[in-house]
């Protein structure tokens, strides 16, 4: 009876794992034009919601202070994690699935390297996804403060690879919808 019991403990932790691993780093805005608004999207690629208590993102630097992800992010859905409130609501009025908690509010938390920086989510202190982006080194370059974001071609794509990334269509990215360079191959 032990033996059954720990093999559905192992299954139902692994089942867990499984879906942890299917929010996808999908969209950076690290450095646009003017006043620095700067976002993160998430993708939830699988099949159902994900409760987000315990989620966070955070750069590179292990001594700033995690966003805590909050709330539900429903399959096929995504959350926009921004810097700072007020100044991406300015520029993008019409999103609403932004993260309660911000990373830079009134620049007193962490921010995104223009030249480059590490972007990592975790669940706890276990990381699911990480993007070492960089404006240059074979990364696109205009969304070094030209415009548009980085924006990853698919999902399903390992986003830590240069190849699986485009410059936004659109100045400014497409936060909380569809990449306007999605696509299905």
């Amino acid at each position: 009876m032990k033996t059954v019991a720990a093999v559905l403990v192992i299954l139902v932790m692994a089942l867990a794992l499984s879906a942890a691993e299917k929010i996808v780093i999908n969209e950076i805005m690290y450095n646009n034009p003017g006043t620095d608004v700067e976002f993160i999207e998430l993708i939830n690629v699988s099949g159902s919601s994900i409760n987000l208590s315990g989620w966070s993102v955070v750069d590179d630097n292990d001594a700033h202070v995690k966003c805590q992800l909050s709330g539900t992010l429903a399959a096929n859905a995504y959350l926009v994690v921004v810097g700072d409130k007020a100044a991406f609501g300015a520029v993008y009025p019409d999103v609403n699935n932004v993260n309660a908690n911000v990373f830079d509010e009134n620049g007193t938390g962490w921010s995104l390297g223009n030249n480059g920086d590490t972007i990592r989510l975790f669940e706890n202190d276990v990381l699911h996804d990480s993007v070492n982006y960089n404006d240059g080194g074979g990364w696109p370059t205009s969304p070094d403060g030209n415009g548009p974001s980085l924006e990853l071609l698919h999902p399903g794509l390992d986003n830590n690879e240069l190849s699986s990334w485009d410059p936004s269509q659109t100045d400014g990215g497409t936060p909380g919808v569809q990449n306007s360079v999605y696509t299905t191959n």
